[in-house]
């Protein structure tokens, strides 16, 4: 997984942000450039309305692509 890309994850049932490298617990929801509004329970609506969890170990690239954890 390359760090330097920012993200939103699941990870140990907490939303994990990693934004310039660095970790932080997400304690408010965010909205993505793209438009995705990322809540803190993991839930993720699309600029589509489209509603989505995120899984344990999942993560959504800041692009909106969606991706498993590997090695994390």
């Amino acid at each position: 997984m390359d760090s330097s890309r920012d993200m939103v994850m699941m990870k140990g049932g907490q939303m994990i942000m990693m934004i310039d490298g660095e970790m932080l617990l997400m304690d408010d929801d965010v909205v993505t450039p793209e438009g995705a509004l990322v809540k803190t329970d993991g839930t993720i609506v699309l600029p589509d309305g489209t509603i989505r969890m995120l899984l344990e170990d999942e993560a959504l690239i800041i692009d909106r692509e969606l991706t498993k954890l590997a090695g994390m």
